[in-house]
């Protein structure tokens, strides 16, 4: 359960940059909220998702909400084992 999580983060954290660069704040957060809630539909564990992401929800500008996004594809970049 535990890697799919990460997995999920990951590829949610790689995909709402791309998906939203156009997009006005409260429709790039309507976004990243549909997609955590189809990773929790497949399984994911909700506290995990809604932790992972909760500095992107809460941003107040476009510029925090990205860099919020993009420091969780850091994280996991790091947090990945050899």
């Amino acid at each position: 359960m535990f890697k799919q999580n990460e997995k999920a983060i990951a590829q949610i954290a790689d995909y709402i940059p791309r998906a939203c660069r156009g997009m006005q704040l409260q429709e790039a957060k309507a976004r990243l909220e549909k997609k955590i809630a189809l990773y929790i539909d497949d399984g994911c564990d909700a506290a995990v998702l809604n932790a992972a992401f909760a500095p992107a929800l809460n941003s107040h500008t476009r510029e925090s909400f990205f860099r919020a996004s993009k420091r969780n594809s850091a994280k996991e970049a790091t947090s990945e084992p050899d």
